[in-house]
């Protein structure tokens, strides 16, 4: 055999149809990937590593969370909130845990602006917060939170499961300023502290 037949043999001609929307998609990803065989393999090795998982259920939450302005929250932050419990539920909320799961490290080895910039995807994805900044100069590192709430209480239970995260890992080495807290959000700026 030639090497032309070797080629030949290994790739497998693949016809279908798509929908409008998912051909659009294709078209986009084609751009990035090089070709739509490129798309598609990608596709199917990232489905096999396990990378890939949505199911229906997920399509629904995602549909509820922007056309319905939901809002996700764990059990046990839900639960304590229902019970009128907020301190428990800042204290017993799976904040930390989350943040290591998706830091792929525990929060001890991190620095402080990689789990600020963490609990910012994280909140922003879950509809949380509507927006949040993270500026950092010098030796300090600004959070501003903005929620769309209205809602002081609200404001209070994010800085409190923030303050969580801080007081347990980061106050040796910086210490903070609450500069506002309102109805919309809160902004903190953290400072290294001065030896």
């Amino acid at each position: 055999m030639n090497s032309i037949e070797t080629i030949l043999m290994r790739k497998k001609r693949l016809q279908t149809t798509v929908s409008p929307e998912v051909y659009d998609k294709i078209q986009k990803l084609r751009a990035k990937y090089g070709s739509v065989s490129k798309v598609v393999e990608s596709a199917i090795e990232k489905l096999e590593r396990g990378e890939v998982q949505i199911e229906e259920s997920d399509y629904i939450l995602l549909e509820f969370i922007k056309k319905f302005d939901f809002v996700v929250s764990s059990k046990d932050i839900f639960k304590y909130l229902v019970e009128g419990d907020v301190d428990r539920a800042v204290k017993e909320s799976a904040v930390e845990l989350s943040v290591e799961y998706f830091l792929k490290k525990s929060i001890s080895e991190a620095e402080l602006i990689e789990v600020l910039e963490t609990l910012k995807v994280g909140w922003e994805s879950l509809h949380r917060a509507t927006y949040i900044e993270i500026v950092e100069s010098d030796s300090k590192i600004k959070f501003l939170f903005y929620h769309d709430l209205q809602s002081t209480k609200y404001s209070e239970l994010h800085f409190k499961l923030l303050r969580l995260l801080f007081d347990k890992y980061f106050e040796q080495k910086y210490e903070y300023s609450l500069e506002t807290l309102t109805p919309n959000g809160f902004s903190v700026v953290f400072r290294e502290h001065s030896n």
